[in-house]
């Protein structure tokens, strides 16, 4: 089995020859090493986006800063309806974002959302 046939067939319940390893290609360095378990059967998951939106007169900002050792993003949507913004910090280890404040805050905030 290809390191792709492994990890559909695990995910649909199915017997593998081995249990499928899997890595997101964001974490996966650029190394000997890397190569290697590749080769040995690691299967790189990508997350690729088929389509791509488009979103006349939506405008969207970012800002990036440091505080307290972490980095934090401001994501900012403008729209005729109005504005919306998102407040995230990034975390040590795989470097998630977790969000400290949403863009729907009050029952208004989905119209700005819905345009």
């Amino acid at each position: 089995m290809t390191p792709r046939e492994r990890v559909l067939a695990a995910l649909s319940g199915e017997r593998t020859d081995f249990v499928p390893l899997t890595c997101y290609a964001s974490l996966l360095p650029d190394c000997e090493l890397s190569r290697s378990l590749q080769a040995d059967g690691l299967c790189v998951v990508s997350s690729r986006c088929p389509a791509r939106a488009e979103t006349p007169n939506v405008h969207y900002d970012s800002q990036q800063w440091q505080q307290d050792g972490r980095t934090w993003t401001r994501h900012l949507i403008r729209t005729p309806a109005g504005e919306v913004e998102q407040i995230a910090r990034q975390e040590a280890g795989y470097g998630s974002f977790w969000v400290s404040q949403y863009y729907v805050k009050s029952p208004d905030d989905y119209r700005v959302l819905e345009f």
